[in-house]
């Protein structure tokens, strides 16, 4: 379990109940922490656990009650000035260290919250990969260092051939599983520091860092031999062309895109189903 589970649990269950007995409820703090305690359960918990814990949280309180009502003798009321400056400070360090926990607790909920927000608007809703935006606003920038520091990276346009025939022989439903199908298969395929965005339809981009000529066209091959293998359940075969191209130190993003969709071009004018790389000649 988490320290900061701990923590709120010991508050909830055995500070706010000690202050209970110690103070009898004095200025209202039982009822204070009481209150703060359910908000840290309920901000630290989701679901059913959340129900649950402030449900127990709400009787833990309401027995301290009943206990003190039908034994009086074991709630110890403020009889002198000292302990009601003890009982101000430590309910002050409570509080102190309850709101602590909320405002981190919380701060880290949105932190989560807008992750996930950021996540949702740099990939593509259907297949999961990252979207062109993800490419040029934050991957763009790494390629283009990369290429003048002299790291090859390369870049791949693969395209689904025969796209089109899928679509209107099975149905556009058809049509986004084999994308989803596709996408699932490449991504496993490719290394993990490798980037998969689906480019536009059944277009996709691959980014390979710190990859050269001979791996990248490994890599490609690689890929088109996983998607030719892919078994769909209306017992069709998809093939991918791809078109492969290293970056040199001369090279932005868009520049080798246009060189990759020339050798993706290649490949649909000789035939499909095949890769087609070059070893440019500013390497």
């Amino acid at each position: 379990m988490k320290l900061k589970n701990i923590q709120i649990l010991s508050n909830a269950f055995f500070y706010i109940p000690l202050i209970y007995f110690f103070t009898g409820g004095y200025n209202g703090t039982a009822f204070l922490f009481s209150t703060l305690a359910a908000y840290m359960l309920a901000i630290s918990y989701s679901g059913v656990k959340r129900v649950i814990m402030i449900a127990l949280q709400m009787i833990c309180y309401l027995g301290c009650i009943i206990i003190s009502y039908l034994k009086p003798e074991l709630v110890v009321p403020i009889n002198s000035e000292l302990s009601r400056v003890q009982d101000i400070c430590i309910t002050t360090a409570m509080a102190i260290g309850g709101m602590a926990i909320i405002a981190t607790a919380v701060t880290r909920s949105f932190e989560r919250k807008n992750d996930e927000l950021s996540e949702v608007v740099l990939r593509d809703a259907l297949t999961g990969a990252y979207n062109r935006r993800h490419l040029y606003e934050n991957i763009s920038e790494a390629i283009n260092r990369d290429a003048q520091e002299r790291q090859k990276s390369v870049v791949m346009m693969l395209d689904i051939d025969f796209f089109k025939k899928i679509n209107d022989t099975y149905g556009h439903a058809t049509g986004d599983d084999t994308l989803i199908a596709f996408n699932n298969t490449v991504r496993k395929t490719l290394r993990e520091q490798d980037v998969l965005v689906r480019y536009g339809g059944e277009e996709f981009v691959a980014i390979l860092f710190n990859t050269d000529h001979t791996a990248g066209t490994r890599i490609a091959e690689r890929v088109r031999e996983a998607v030719c293998n892919i078994e769909y359940p209306l017992g069709y075969k998809t093939t991918v062309s791809i078109g492969v191209a290293v970056m040199h130190k001369d090279d932005t993003l868009d520049t080798a895109l246009v060189r990759a969709d020339s050798y993706l071009y290649e490949t649909k004018e000789t035939g499909r189903n095949k890769v087609v790389s070059k070893i440019s000649k500013g390497l």
